[in-house]
């Protein structure tokens, strides 16, 4: 017992004198690698409210058309211009063809609105002949569309926000497009001048409100299978001539399927077979009257959508602030490290909580890179850090606070009187996360397959016997019905729910989102309280400026 006693009080000795140096090694470190770390924040005194004048209308998901009216934004009206082009390579119309029916369809995408009591208003929508093609060098979303007056539908449509868009056009008008021949095909420039499309918009609202209409546009779609097949099918999203022609002697009714907006002529029968979808782009353009809220931002910043009014912060006052503390804390921005920098946003909860929806979801800090003849913005935020603020909206907070470390790291290090600086101003865009689903087509059908024998075990149930009155339809007098698991109607009804869960699958993505409404209203540079803020964690090497 006396050794065991000693053996523990050695070794608890032994533990107790074990000393831990945490300079060790310490003096081996390159002094150009140990750096003192400091944190600033700074109200930004400089933020401007700019149009998105540039911003590009060409939309390969959908189109969009609509009009809402707002007490301090104005009118926000959007239309959409769409080519009709046969999704043949070849037509042939007989001999002295007939004009009879021309029909256009698109299923319904969404709606987006100001006020959710306005989601199923009735808004007539009107649609126009282009009296010529958008001209090659059309981009923008506020370009000037030519079209006619003159309604080429039979009545008005109408939009109720739930129904898909579907209309027929005049006889005038669609009569046109018998005319088509075979050099009219050569190429969609020589198409579109003899075709150049149409143009589809809705009244303007007389008061306050209004809604946006948005409709799918792909005439095609891959369905992929569990076992790594695919296959493509075919939508509602098209327009159809019908007409009377002659053919080897007897007159035949026949009709032409038109497809929206491809960017070349293309012959789909040869997609299909290939198991390729055609790239389709609408023409979406937008017009507001918020342009007079343009300028220096005092105790509000407004948002809104499309290519309306967004907030902006100059490069130059990022470079002035963060390089003044820089130099008073003693280092060099040429050799300062940023090692994290937010700009922060805060907005006011509106009293009504239901409105929140009109705020962003992702305010996405970017920049704006021109060239002669292109515009693109680029992200400033690093989509695959799971750590880094990409810029969504906190409810919580009342805030957006996206994180623009690695572009505060370029601008302290620009001169500062680089005639290029303002390329780095910072221009928050609204994102979306876009939802795409594919369906299993496997799995699709057995769901089908379950609701049938949920349907058949009902009847069984209520009838008795095998089927309807003895003759076969279903399982529920022998076999699954009688003895078998899946013994009862909510069995089967179970069964099909799984088997749909399974048929479809949905991912999302995060896109520029020029199609929805928008309107926030963020606390300005002089709001009393809360402001928007740049707030920095810097590196300065050690030993600076003796190094």
């Amino acid at each position: 017992m006396r050794k065991l006693t000693a053996i523990v009080a050695l070794l608890a000795g032994l533990v107790s004198c074990v000393g831990v140096d945490q300079n060790l090694g310490g003096d081996f470190i390159p002094t150009d690698q140990k750096y003192d770390f400091h944190t600033a924040e700074f109200d930004l005194d400089e933020v401007w409210m700019k149009s998105i004048d540039s911003l590009t209308a060409y939309s390969s998901r959908r189109i969009t058309i609509g009009a809402i009216r707002d007490e301090t934004f104005g009118l926000f009206s959007r239309g959409s211009v769409v080519t009709l082009v046969p999704v043949l390579d070849s037509v042939d119309f007989g001999k002295d063809p007939v004009f009879q029916r021309f029909k256009f369809k698109a299923a319904v995408d969404s709606v987006s609105m100001a006020d959710e009591s306005q989601a199923n208003i009735l808004q007539n929508v009107n649609v126009y002949a282009l009296t010529e093609p958008l001209g090659t060098n059309e981009y923008f979303s506020r370009a000037e569309v030519k079209h006619g007056d003159k309604r080429i539908t039979k009545g008005v449509p109408v939009a109720n926000g739930q129904d898909s868009l579907t209309f027929e056009f005049t006889e005038d008008y669609g009569k046109q497009y018998l005319s088509m021949t075979q050099d009219d095909l050569k190429d969609l420039k020589t198409y579109a001048k003899k075709f150049p499309g149409i143009y589809l918009c809705t009244d303007d609202p007389t008061g306050n409100g209004g809604r946006f209409d948005m409709y799918e546009m792909d005439i095609l779609r891959l369905i992929k299978q569990s076992t790594g097949a695919s296959y493509i099918t075919r939508t509602d999203n098209y327009a159809i001539l019908y007409f009377n022609g002659e053919f080897d002697g007897e007159r035949r009714d026949s009709s032409l399927m038109f497809y929206f907006s491809p960017i070349e002529m293309q012959d789909l029968d040869s997609l299909i077979s290939a198991k390729t979808v055609p790239s389709q782009y609408v023409f979406n353009v937008d017009r507001h009257e918020s342009d007079h809220l343009i300028g220096k931002a005092e105790d509000k910043i407004y948002i809104e959508g499309g290519s309306g009014i967004k907030p902006v912060v100059p490069a130059a006052e990022i470079q002035r602030l963060v390089n003044e503390e820089i130099i008073k804390k003693g280092g060099n921005p040429a050799t300062t490290l940023i090692s994290k920098a937010t700009i922060e946003m805060p907005f006011d909860f509106p009293d009504d909580y239901t409105t929140m929806f009109r705020y962003p979801k992702i305010l996405s800090p970017t920049i704006k890179i021109s060239t002669d003849t292109t515009v693109t913005f680029a992200g400033l935020t690093d989509a695959s850090a799971s750590d880094e603020n990409q810029g969504e909206v906190n409810r919580s907070l009342c805030n957006y606070a996206p994180d623009i470390t690695h572009h505060v790291q370029q601008i302290i290090r620009k001169k500062t009187d680089d005639s290029k600086l303002s390329n780095y101003d910072i221009w928050f865009l609204i994102m979306w996360y876009e939802k795409t689903t594919t369906t299993d087509a496997e799995a699709e059908e057995m769901a089908n397959y379950y609701q049938q024998m949920a349907y058949a075990s009902y009847a069984n149930q209520l009838y008795g016997g095998y089927g309807y009155g003895g003759y076969g339809y279903g399982y529920g007098g022998y076999g699954y019905g009688g003895y078998g698991y899946y013994n009862n109607y909510y069995n089967y009804q179970t069964m099909a729910q799984y088997a749909f869960s399974s048929a479809t699958k949905t991912t999302s993505s995060t896109e520029l989102d020029k199609d929805r409404y928008y309107r926030a209203v963020l606390r300005g540079p002089k709001a009393d309280g809360k402001k928007p803020k740049l707030k920095v964690t810097f590196a300065i090497p050690k030993g600076y400026p003796e190094k």
